[in-house]
């Protein structure tokens, strides 16, 4: 997929489940056009050793508007209402819609690569994460209509990305 920030789109937000192709993109839109790329998970969580610790939702508001100084930027995450800010600060909105298969195999396949050491990760790739991850792209699914309702104020700058070809 050759995607290229155009008319003016320099502050890009990327959707999507989990297992979607979300960073994969966002890493090749920000090498590409030279710009930073932040996974939102990051914004929200404070990584630590010990366990993740979630920030509060003023703290995630305050390092959304420090990245949106910056002149172009790509974050990329799920939905959350600590992102509501994002709706109106991003000039593109992707929402991948990669099929449930697709995902399914990816989460299976990256669950592996992480539990065996092949590739890192931000949690402990646990039987009970993988099957957290696979109930959260259900979830994803079940809620894709309120997340389309969500975002139709701004369908301006919404474009559905279809990966049903992936």
């Amino acid at each position: 997929m050759d995607i290229k920030l155009a008319n003016g789109h320099k502050k890009i937000w990327i959707l999507g489940a989990v297992a979607s192709g979300k960073t994969t993109l966002a890493k090749a839109l920000s090498e590409s056009n030279y710009c930073y790329q932040y996974e939102l998970d990051n914004l929200v969580y404070v990584r630590r050793k010990s366990g993740n610790i979630r920030r509060s939702p003023e703290d995630v508001k305050y390092l959304i508007e420090r990245i949106n100084r910056s002149e172009s930027w790509i974050v990329e995450g799920v939905y959350r209402d600590d992102y509501k800010i994002l709706l109106e600060l991003s000039d593109l909105i992707l929402v991948l819609d990669t099929p449930i298969q697709v995902r399914n195999d990816r989460i299976l396949t990256r669950w592996a690569k992480q539990r065996y050491g092949f590739e890192s990760c931000h949690y402990e790739p646990t039987i009970i994460m993988l099957k957290s991850m696979f109930e959260w792209s259900r979830g994803y699914d079940e809620d894709y209509s309120q997340l389309l309702d969500l975002l139709s104020p701004y369908k301006h700058k919404v474009q559905i990305v279809d990966l049903s070809d992936s």
